[in-house]
């Protein structure tokens, strides 16, 4: 095959070596990026094309060989380091022989990625760094031995390494991320939105991006949903399979190292067609007096980790990993949609017409109290007490920040604040939540950047005002930054 980079090579020596051939080389096959065909000689992409034709699908890598030409379905070559393979179609004579893979729990993966892509193509740099690491780490020796990403992950797991993002680092001493995970007789917070929202109905498949020990699962199978689930813990065998809604549900609060965050958000991401769901622990949630610092979080007593988000920060997060902005439905949970058409959709339905309860799929106890008896419940002047003091503050109260006559009252009902609060959000709507978070957030921002000009510190500010901070923000630094775009740029000190 004439397959050529348009690039000279330089040896050790300073003498040029003859051209690269685009495209990795196993055997007597090669195999091609699709933004690489371009550099393919006439006669190799004239057969791609052909087999494009014939076969149309999303692909996006070409095998070549003696015998013709099959298009592969890679995961995302910008977010999986060793992409596995997904979808695999080969010509015949009388159609088109089609292999999936997404349910196979072993399914075959990628390894140098770099010699894939085209020669100016930006990503090369990044890819072949990775690919140094693993050969200085000696982790691809016996290559024909770590074709599978099962065997792969051994491989890493033998070595005392993790890949987080394009990066190798060195296994630490492991956190019992299993153990966050908690039996429920209910739908989650995060599937409830989804079933609240209607993405979640009848011939509409679902995936639980860890599972945990799958309670969502046996509730939406019990009524009729098809859905799956995969779990490093609890279900590590399972196929991750794509699915038009895909939950990511309290994951992301359990894991510590920053960069497996983006890492995960970008493959349960990868794996929906239309819609996915991200939920996590917000600040002010649980007390976190008494708790380890680590990293940017804390251990608890059980060895596990937890870090609590600020709605903001969320937002980033879901932002940076994959490149669009998520819509918030409720505290601590927010939509991720795969097609700008959907998203506006869904804006828009949510905005015209009363939500309607979708019938045949249990909500559990909470949201059923929420729906039919809040009007009648003798808690009702105590959520009503709840409810205003989080359209005031734009977020939810914390213990202290009640009156006392309300707290008080709450104990004597043995109502805790938590449920207090949950019944709240679901009296006034979250719509309306949102709009007093928004409308607290851009007061805020403006109030500080005047500080930041008449060069306030934040030891002036209260303690409310400092909570404001930690839950829009995260820091004083941010909501300063986003505040300075607000200001003209030739305002004064003052």
């Amino acid at each position: 095959m004439a397959m050529l980079r348009h690039e000279e090579v330089k040896s050790c020596s300073g003498r040029s070596k003859s051209p690269r051939k685009v495209g990795k080389r196993v055997g007597g096959a090669a195999y091609v990026h699709i933004s690489a065909l371009g550099e393919l000689a006439d006669e190799e992409r004239a057969q791609i094309e052909a087999a494009r034709e014939r076969i149309g699908e999303h692909w996006n890598v070409a095998k070549i060989t003696t015998k013709g030409v099959s298009l592969l379905a890679y995961e995302d070559f910008e977010t999986a380091a060793f992409p596995r393979l997904r979808h695999a179609w080969r010509l015949k004579t009388d159609g088109v022989d089609h292999d999936d893979y997404t349910q196979r729990d072993n399914p075959p993966i990628l390894h140098r990625k770099e010699l894939l892509l085209g020669a100016n193509d930006p990503r090369v740099e990044l890819f072949a760094d990775l690919t140094r690491q693993i050969v200085e780490r000696g982790l691809l020796a016996d290559p024909h031995r770590i074709g599978t990403a099962r065997a792969w992950e051994k491989r890493l797991e033998q070595a005392g390494v993790v890949v987080i993002g394009h990066r190798l680092a060195d296994r630490a001493a492991p956190i019992a991320r299993h153990r966050t995970a908690i039996a429920r007789n209910r739908l989650s917070a995060p599937m409830q939105q989804l079933v609240l929202h209607g993405f979640i109905a009848d011939k509409v498949s679902v995936f639980d991006y860890g599972c945990g020990q799958g309670d969502d699962i046996r509730v939406l199978r019990e009524s009729g949903i098809e859905a799956s689930g995969w779990d490093p813990y609890f279900a590590p065998a399972a196929p991750r399979a794509e699915a038009e809604v895909v939950n990511l549900g309290f994951v992301l609060n359990v894991i510590e190292a920053p960069g497996e965050r983006i890492e995960v958000l970008r493959r349960a991401f990868s794996l929906a067609r239309r819609v996915l769901a991200v939920s996590t622990m917000v600040t002010g949630q649980r007390p976190a007096d008494g708790l380890r610092s680590h990293g940017d979080g804390h251990l608890t007593s059980r060895g596990t980790f937890q870090k609590y988000f600020a709605q903001s920060e969320l937002r980033e997060l879901i932002a940076e990993a994959l490149g669009r902005d998520p819509v918030a439905v409720a505290p601590g949970v927010m939509f991720a949609f795969r097609q700008a058409e959907d998203e506006q959709e869904f804006l828009e339905r949510r905005q015209s017409r009363e939500r309607q309860w979708p019938s045949g799929v249990g909500l559990g106890p909470s949201l059923r109290i929420a729906q039919d008896n809040v009007q009648r419940s003798r808690f009702t002047p105590l959520v009503d007490d709840v409810a205003a003091t989080w359209l005031e503050l734009g977020r939810p109260p914390l213990r202290d920040e009640i009156s006392p006559l309300t707290s008080a009252a709450l104990r004597d009902a043995g109502l805790s604040l938590e449920r207090a609060t949950r019944l709240a959000a679901d009296r006034v709507g979250h719509d309306r939540l949102i709009a007093s978070a928004i409308s607290r957030r851009e007061d805020l921002t403006l109030f500080l950047a005047m500080c930041k000009f008449r060069r306030r510190s934040d030891a002036s500010l209260s303690e409310r005002l400092r909570r404001d901070v930690r839950h829009f923000f995260s820091s004083l630094a941010k909501a300063e930054e986003a505040g300075t775009v607000t200001l003209p740029p030739d305002l004064p000190s003052f």
